[in-house]
């Protein structure tokens, strides 16, 4: 939480938290409860005083890999196939919209991913600061079954996408 908060640049409580145990299970299963145009322009108000901001046309795209793949985390694994689609549906939406995928693990990993579109840009174990604000900006922002990159979509005010074909801890907002 600390490391988040950190992050979107919100100062530390020295105070010991149980958040974690007690809140977090909490806003998993009702963030909309909690994640209100109030408190997200607070958030906001917040990343955006220690971050620059510009919305950048381009659709991100967080796949969830490194330590994830179908043995470990299982539960946080989406297929290559579920990608294949979400990016053919994405070039229709908005064509002419460059591409970029953020994620860690080895670059053989994402070969697939050419054959779909030459021109996707891979931004494989980079900087996680600069990835999560290039996740905020994004005009178009797709979701991994990761905290990381919902966090992300939390202050992304543009058009948001989360890839869950099966039940995952963290429910989409409504914005």
């Amino acid at each position: 939480i600390n490391t988040a908060n950190c992050i979107i640049g919100i100062p530390h409580n020295n105070k010991e938290s149980d958040c974690k145990y007690t809140y977090i299970p909490e806003v998993y299963s009702n963030p909309n409860k909690y994640f209100t145009k109030k408190n997200l322009d607070i958030v906001r108000r917040y990343y955006y005083k220690n971050n620059t901001y510009q919305k950048n046309k381009i659709i991100s795209i967080h796949i969830r890999r490194g330590n994830v793949n179908e043995q470990d985390y299982p539960h946080r694994f989406t297929s290559n196939e579920i990608y294949v689609r979400c990016i053919k549906k994405l070039k229709e939406l908005y064509p002419g919209y460059p591409i970029v995928i953020h994620s860690e693990g080895n670059i053989n990993d994402f070969s697939f991913l050419k054959c779909i579109d030459p021109d996707i840009e891979l931004k494989i174990n980079k900087n996680f600061r600069l990835s999560f604000q290039d996740l905020v900006s994004s005009e178009v922002l797709v979701v991994a079954k990761s905290t990381f990159s919902y966090a992300a979509g939390i202050l992304n005010e543009n058009n948001i996408y989360y890839i869950c074909e099966e039940k995952w801890e963290h429910k989409s907002l409504n914005h």
